[in-house]
């Protein structure tokens, strides 16, 4: 009777685990940043690009939510007035970008796509200018943290998290703009709406 309870022990407890699922995806992918705030100027943008991390958990109820960390090089190009002449001017901006989507919904009938909502901060590492050969760092001069919501569509290429690959597109679409200039002056503000497609593998 006691090799009975045991079994039966064991097999709840096996049906439980494999009910709780969690992976940690290593992701990377091409972003195109489209700059909305007033400073934004005729700026035309760049495919950049993004890779990080992405952690997914699954519960036994099939509730789903994922959180990443990833870090994202944005770029564009405008045209300005140099001496009355045409010149280009690149952009490129260095974000640490985390985001969690606590809302995720399951689509299909294995349950593998998905539409998630959440938010997402970015933080500025590094901003340079480039004209005419001319490099110039304008990281303090500009508002250091944006915030927004999130939202994305993806598939999941596999039978379980673990051993699945993921392909993704999100979009951050950055509200607010958070950060003072060091010297004490007012600081430039810097929001994109960020439109990502990504691809993970599981680890």
């Amino acid at each position: 009777m006691k090799n009975y309870l045991i079994l039966v022990l064991f097999l709840l407890t096996g049906n439980q685990v494999r009910a709780q699922e969690q992976v940690l995806d290593i992701v990377a992918g091409a972003i195109y940043p489209t700059r909305t705030d007033k400073f934004a100027g005729n700026a035309t943008p760049k495919i950049g690009l993004t890779f990080g991390v992405l952690y997914r958990k699954k519960n036994e109820k099939g509730i789903v939510w994922s959180a990443g960390a990833n870090y994202q090089l944005l770029q564009n190009k405008k045209k300005v007035l140099v001496n009355n002449k045409e010149a280009v001017e690149k952009e490129k901006f260095e974000l640490f970008n985390l985001n969690a989507s606590p809302l995720v919904w399951l689509l299909g009938k294995k349950k593998r796509g998905f539409v998630e909502v959440g938010g997402f901060a970015n933080y500025l590492l590094h901003e340079e200018r480039e004209l005419q050969g001319n490099l110039v760092n304008n990281t303090q001069k500009l508002r250091r943290l944006s915030l927004g919501p999130s939202i994305g569509v993806g598939m999941q290429l596999g039978e379980t998290m673990r051993k699945s690959m993921i392909i993704g597109l999100r979009n951050d679409y950055g509200a607010i703009s958070l950060g003072k200039n060091p010297s004490g002056g007012k600081a430039t503000t810097l929001t994109f709406n960020n439109i990502s497609l990504y691809i993970g593998l599981g680890i």
